[in-house]
């Protein structure tokens, strides 16, 4: 995308499945897109649709790294992609 937009933020209740496919994919934006997350599996599906950080509430970080670990180990993501969303934020 043009005009230097970096980042944009998704409201924890847009469908992320449905709307990151279309800035990723269809308008080509590479820049940060952040959300909202109510739970650790909140968080995952936001991440395998395509975001890139997801605040959680207290409490729920170590669950959700803990479910990053497992589907890191299954396959479900995969290290080059961690490292694609990892630039991502560093260049924001």
């Amino acid at each position: 995308m043009e005009a230097g937009l970096a980042g944009i933020w998704l409201d924890r209740a847009a469908p992320a499945n449905l709307i990151l496919p279309l800035f990723r994919q269809q308008l080509q934006f590479d820049g940060l897109v952040i959300s909202s997350a109510g739970t650790a599996e909140d968080a995952l599906a936001f991440w395998k649709a395509g975001g890139d950080i997801a605040v959680l509430p207290y409490g729920e970080a170590e669950q959700s790294m803990t479910m990053f670990s497992k589907a890191v180990e299954k396959g479900g993501l995969s290290i080059a992609e961690l490292d694609r969303r990892a630039g991502r934020v560093l260049r924001a």
